[in-house]
């Protein structure tokens, strides 16, 4: 097996654990959808943190071990990164859950459930960024799937180039929306990493839009957009 065929099993099972924390989250709302909106808020901001916490340790050990398997020999251990901090989390609750009030269209439980899976998959990315900044000579790049938006496209034709935050353009190379599979791959000392085929046409596709741009990021995706669809 190639490292890629590791990171997209990684990656499935992630997806089934963020399947299994929103199918909970849905249940509580289920069960609340008819309670009067202060009673049900109250509920649901206690259970998400709960909801969150439990599958979000179930992602960090996965990822723990699957760094670790990437190289048995070798003396250093990655661990499991903490789940997202209890502000982050009732913050993204409170936002969702304020969806009626915005505009009375949006569903806030698509926005909790985009947010939940997003909080899942941080944490596992999290479990990999501190394996490499805690592991001298290790790298990372980002991994997106062939239907990856063109901002997620973006970022990953920058194969294993990141060894911190700051290599990774401040905070950008670490930003992910909700829904988001993209993943955090670590190249350990000794390793290589071979992307995957398509981010070749990525890379030229990019390319070209950044010449018909006016240099900026926004305006670098809007070309790509405008030249692919």
């Amino acid at each position: 097996m190639t490292l890629l065929d590791d990171v997209r099993g990684l990656q499935s099972d992630l997806v089934d654990v963020s399947t299994l924390a929103q199918r909970d989250l849905v249940g509580v709302w289920n069960q609340v959808s008819d309670w009067d909106a202060r009673t049900a808020t109250q509920v649901v901001l206690t259970a998400t943190p709960e909801i969150v916490d439990q599958y979000s340790t179930v992602a960090g050990a996965l990822t723990a071990e699957f760094y670790n398997d990437l190289s048995p020999g070798s003396t250093y251990l990655a661990r499991a990164a903490v789940g997202p901090p209890a502000a982050q989390v009732e913050g993204s609750t409170r936002w969702a859950l304020g969806a009626l009030y915005r505009d009375g269209k949006t569903s806030p439980l698509d926005l909790l459930a985009g947010s939940l899976q997003r909080m899942v998959f941080q944490t596992s990315r999290n479990t990999i960024l501190e394996g490499v900044r805690g592991e001298s000579g290790s790298t990372w790049a980002r991994y997106a799937s062939a239907s990856a938006c063109k901002f997620c496209a973006m970022l990953a034709t920058r194969s294993d180039v990141y060894s911190s935050k700051k290599d990774a353009g401040g905070t950008r190379g670490t930003r992910y929306h909700d829904h988001c599979r993209c993943m955090a791959v670590p190249v350990r000392p000794g390793a290589v990493y071979e992307p995957p085929d398509y981010v070749e046409r990525w890379t030229e596709e990019y390319e070209s839009a950044s010449k018909a741009s006016d240099g900026s990021t926004k305006s670098i995706l809007n070309e790509w957009q405008k030249a692919t669809t």
